[in-house]
């Protein structure tokens, strides 16, 4: 998908995933479609800017509602790539797997996000600089995450989730990056994935 000077989408296997569906807001500021999901496959995704020496810009992934990186773009790069959660010193691959329903009581009080089945990348432009790391010990972790549900508590379509792969250490350069929005809207990018086959989603 594309807004402005940027595009976007979904990688497996060093392929983007075919897109279908693809809707623009009125504003040309949000874009969303639909894309294939397979269980057990990784995923990562790729931004990329097509205007020549353009301001800085951040990228900020998330998944299910879930919070996973954020990556730039200097003036002199075109092209970036969100693939991994990170949280502290950890961080885990990105993964589709099946979503567990359950008749379990006890989940009917889990909160389920607005957001599950949906990958969103959020894009800022502005200034960018540069600063040294204040370590404040390994950060936040990820420790409630699961795949299953309540059957009652899930749309009947939403039969994929994404998983975070097992916890690898993340090495923090000591000097960091933060990028200043300027007033120009964000441009939000979402990929709202179904099993293949749903949606008239297929495999490559």
């Amino acid at each position: 998908m594309r807004l402005g000077d940027f595009c976007a989408h979904v990688v497996v296997e060093d392929e983007g995933l075919d897109e279908y569906e693809v809707t623009i807001n009125s504003s040309g500021t949000q874009a969303t479609c639909w894309i294939g999901s397979e269980a057990g496959k990784k995923f990562s995704v790729e931004w990329r800017r097509h205007s020549i020496n353009g301001l800085a810009s951040q990228g900020h992934l998330t998944v299910d509602g879930i919070s996973c990186c954020k990556t730039a773009l200097l003036p002199t790069n075109d092209v970036a790539s969100c693939t991994v959660m990170i949280r502290g010193a950890t961080k885990r691959d990105l993964m589709f797997c099946d979503l567990q329903l359950s008749d379990d009581e006890a989940l009917l009080g889990k909160s389920v996000s607005n957001h599950l089945g949906e990958i969103t990348l959020c894009i800022v432009r502005g200034t960018l600089c540069w600063e040294r790391r204040v370590v404040r010990g390994t950060g936040p972790q990820l420790t409630s995450h699961t795949n299953t549900y309540h059957e009652k508590s899930v749309k009947k379509l939403t039969t994929h989730c994404v998983e975070f792969g097992s916890g690898q250490k993340y090495n923090r350069n000591p000097v960091t990056w933060k990028v200043t929005p300027n007033q120009d809207p964000p441009f939000k990018f979402i990929f709202k994935y179904r099993p293949i086959g749903i949606h008239g989603t297929s495999a490559k």
